[in-house]
């Protein structure tokens, strides 16, 4: 077991603007208070998906995608600083895709990301997944859109792969389709859905190739964990038509009626995850997602040892009956820490004096 202490946070959702909540104000002075005063021999800080608002895998080219993260590493120069700076100090940042900001975890737009932080090519205290991070009998994380039927991406790890890949990733996911996101506003929303369903069953396919399972194999290597177990991981969440269109009918639904609906559907996916790694014998003490902008703790069911984390949203778009609902000057954020004693795991609000 890796000694160490890691800090997790989700769903910054930087765009143009400072937002309702000025993280470029909040969010250094959380680093420097926190991960800076840490006393750990091994520090590290993960973003757990949708840090930038690039929309996900929309209908743009690289070149749009290359553009707009500049844009938005320029309007938010604070935010950036502080990530270098953490870098610079002997910080591990690990950087995971979420559906609103995958494309950060192709190569040619993580190299960009390193570049807008002033760190050199390849830096060893930056890393890139675009879906999954798992400290052997610590913590697994994921951002939680794969278990999402509007924004599961089933071939996720095609992301990885260089320009001529022979798939690329659905585009764009139902999540975006329904929202209208990388569509021309002239095209309407049942072709739109009806697009984004052909390409999500085509990549539902490819996911049980050989090709995508040669993927699982060198990603699960990488983890720490067996093709197997990760294989298993992939299918605890599959794609299926007739509860893509049912979900997708009601966020229409709620979105025209100006309905949030927080969802707990990502708690017993942790739970699922959980038997898989402790049948291989790899059980981690906590799961740690974002992505339903929801900040909760919650003890999984028939595993006293093991619990799951919810990070939230640094955004505005905060669900549930949270403090941070109630505070906008509290941030949610998870602090894992391993020591030879086990590990300790839980949620926790920073509060922003400014």
């Amino acid at each position: 077991m890796t000694p160490g202490e890691w800090y997790v946070v989700s769903d910054l959702h930087l765009a143009e603007g400072p937002g309702s909540r000025d993280l470029d104000a909040a969010l250094p002075v959380f680093l420097r208070s926190l991960i800076g005063t840490s006393r750990s021999p091994r520090r590290s800080l993960v973003l757990l998906g949708d840090t930038f608002d690039l929309h996900g895998p929309v209908r743009q080219s690289r070149t749009g995608v290359a553009a707009r993260l500049t844009a938005l590493a320029d309007a938010h120069a604070p935010t950036m600083a502080a990530l270098a700076a953490c870098v610079r100090s002997g910080v591990e940042l690990h950087v995971v895709g979420g559906n609103h900001d995958i494309e950060l975890t192709r190569p040619a737009t993580a190299a960009l990301f390193t570049k807008l932080l002033g760190l050199p090519a390849g830096h060893p205290g930056l890393r890139f997944s675009p879906w999954v991070v798992h400290q052997p009998g610590v913590f697994y994380a994921e951002h939680g859109n794969q278990h999402h039927e509007l924004n599961r991406m089933p071939t996720v790890l095609s992301v990885r792969e260089y320009d001529g890949c022979r798939a690329e990733l659905p585009v764009p996911p139902l999540g975006a389709a329904s929202g209208g996101h990388g569509w021309p506003a002239t095209v309407p929303s049942a072709l739109r859905v009806a697009g984004s369903l052909r390409s999500e069953r085509r990549h539902e396919h490819l996911a049980s190739s050989s090709w995508y399972q040669g993927l699982l194999a060198r990603e699960a290597a990488e983890l720490g964990l067996s093709g197997r177990a990760l294989a298993e991981v992939a299918a605890v969440s599959r794609f299926g038509v007739a509860t893509a269109l049912a979900a997708t009918a009601r966020r229409v639904v709620e979105r025209r009626l100006g309905v949030q609906r927080p969802g707990t559907f990502l708690a017993p996916r942790a739970a699922a995850i959980h038997r898989i790694l402790t049948r291989h014998g790899v059980p981690a003490a906590a799961y740690v997602f974002g992505h339903n902008h929801r900040a909760e703790r919650l003890e999984l069911p028939d595993a006293p040892a093991a619990v799951y984390l919810n990070t939230g949203t640094w955004g505005a778009d905060v669900r549930g009956r949270h403090r941070d609902a109630l505070d906008q000057r509290l941030f949610p954020y998870a602090r894992i820490t391993s020591t030879p004693a086990g590990v300790d795991a839980d949620l926790f609000f920073w509060r922003h004096a400014g």
